[in-house]
């Protein structure tokens, strides 16, 4: 099985030189990878392949790469990666608002703090 999509080539003009616009087709490649991956998988399974009309020959590979259901796709999993990037790399809010929760009820039970209030005297 030949994985069109991991066919990556940095030297496009094999001049044995890294110009600007192929370093360009390199990041934009690798933005799109993971769609084209899950094209290329979904192509194989035969009434899913049907239903998003993603079709493949031998000869001319998968027209269905770098479409906009590969686009979709890969926005869909770079969006999850950073914000699941961005959940782990954050400190955890629970346990510090937990022992807020705990220090505040240990000073004045009740009354949530620094707060002076005295009881009303009765005459």
């Amino acid at each position: 099985m030949n994985i069109k999509s991991l066919n990556l080539v940095v030297d496009i003009n094999a001049d044995g030189r890294y110009s600007f616009w192929e370093i360009w087709e390199l990041i934009r490649d690798l933005y799109r990878l993971p769609g084209n991956l899950l094209v290329e998988g979904l192509g194989h399974i035969p009434y899913v392949s049907n239903a998003l009309g993603i079709h493949a020959s031998e000869a001319m590979g998968y027209g269905s790469l770098n479409g906009l259901l590969a686009v979709t796709l890969s926005l869909l999993f770079w969006i999850a990666l950073i914000l699941g990037l961005m959940a782990w790399a954050s400190p955890d809010a629970d346990t510090d608002a937990e022992d807020n929760v705990g220090k505040a009820t240990a000073r004045a039970p009740g009354l949530g703090g620094k707060q002076n209030h005295q009881p009303p005297v009765l005459h």
